[in-house]
């Protein structure tokens, strides 16, 4: 090999470096870092985030009374306020120091913030109030016919008084808006309602919006239903709730039962001892009947209503909404059928009369002589 050539390859132990190529430059020196001054740096590095007092003031500081501490930081008590100090040589200041109980003040602080935060975002995702605009402004459109417009998207709540808990929003001068908030029974039913209803016409020619309602809109339709709560019930009325509620499987704003109207005429009732029997089966009825939307928890036929009413109260609410879906319109024995939540306060119980018991009577008397 030509001896002006140049190599870093080596032909013997005493062949020279050509001077052009820099020798290798000799190993770096690694330092082991100890424990102590990772947690001073992780210390320092946290002292950003926390919020702390002002650096101390350096005319307060006795130069006799700086102590240094076991990593070689200058260490200072203030007698003043009772707080340790490290002096920070990049900031030339003497900042508070970091102690387990700072650590744990600030990670508290910092809980009760996201607990808060999560808190909000929960009530937020939890709203039931759906928020209703284009309302006609000439007062042809009131609660109770926006309750009956969206009541096939679900349960709406009802106040003492039977009535649905609308409200319909004024501005500062006391005038309507043309806006109002409904309150379902559970949230799942806003969604539906924007859906099925969002930008259609409540009245010819009048088309509403829909959306939900915002937190702070259902925090003061909250308010202002409470403020117009009617006073406590007598104990005469809440056993009169309880009654019902025993007798015909609904209690008061009881969103699991459902009242399907229009299923019979109680005259048709008095030919066939067995007729009400077989309506019941036909209700429980898992393949057409009321059974296929869920499990049933009771059937109570009012079987003297000139209405042909049925109570069906279901296990779950979700059976009683798919059961309203299912009911609704529907047709059954030539009949229209009309299925809606129980509202609360309705009575749909009717005594027989002494006229219709004596022909009941002399019809089944008939019918058992055959």
């Amino acid at each position: 090999m030509n001896e002006t050539t140049n190599t870093i390859g080596l032909k013997d132990k005493n062949e020279i470096i050509n001077p052009t190529i820099m020798p290798p430059p000799p190993p770096t020196k690694v330092t082991k870092i100890a424990p102590s001054s990772i947690t001073t740096a992780t210390t320092t590095t946290t002292t950003k985030a926390i919020e702390t007092a002002a650096p101390l003031n350096p005319d307060e500081i006795d130069e006799n009374k700086i102590k240094f501490n076991k990593d070689g930081d200058k260490t200072y008590f203030s007698e003043k306020d009772d707080g340790h100090y490290i002096y920070n040589a990049h900031s030339k200041q003497w900042l508070p120091e970091i102690t387990k109980d700072m650590l744990n003040s600030q990670q508290s602080v910092y809980q009760k913030k996201v607990e808060k935060r999560d808190l909000i975002q929960e009530q937020i995702d939890n709203i039931p109030d759906l928020h209703v605009s284009g309302i006609p402004m000439d007062g042809s459109i009131r609660e109770e016919q926006i309750s009956n417009y969206l009541k096939k998207c679900g349960y709406i709540k009802r106040n003492e008084y039977g009535r649905p808990i609308i409200s319909l929003l004024v501005d500062n001068e006391n005038q309507f808006t043309g806006c109002a908030l409904v309150s379902f029974e559970r949230k799942e039913s806003v969604p539906i309602a924007i859906l099925q209803y969002d930008e259609t016409e409540i009245t010819p020619n009048n088309i509403i919006r829909l959306r939900k309602a915002t937190l702070e809109e259902s925090r003061l339709h909250m308010v202002n239903e409470k403020s117009n709560k009617k006073q406590k019930k007598s104990n005469k009325d809440k056993r009169g709730e309880y009654e019902n509620e025993a007798k015909y499987g609904w209690a008061d704003s009881e969103s699991k039962t459902v009242i399907i109207k229009n299923l019979f005429s109680p005259e048709e009732a008095m030919d066939d001892p067995n007729f009400f029997n077989d309506l019941q089966t036909d209700l429980e009825d898992e393949t057409h009947g009321c059974g296929k939307c869920g499990p049933i928890s009771s059937i109570h036929i009012f079987e003297y209503n000139p209405d042909g009413v049925v109570s069906v109260k279901f296990v779950e609410f979700e059976s009683a909404e798919k059961c309203v879906a299912l009911m609704n319109d529907r047709f059954f024995d030539g009949r229209k059928l009309s299925a809606n939540f129980y509202d609360g306060y309705s009575n749909y119980h009717v005594e027989e009369t002494d006229e219709n018991k004596e022909k009941r009577l002399k019809k089944w008397e008939s019918y058992i002589n055959k």
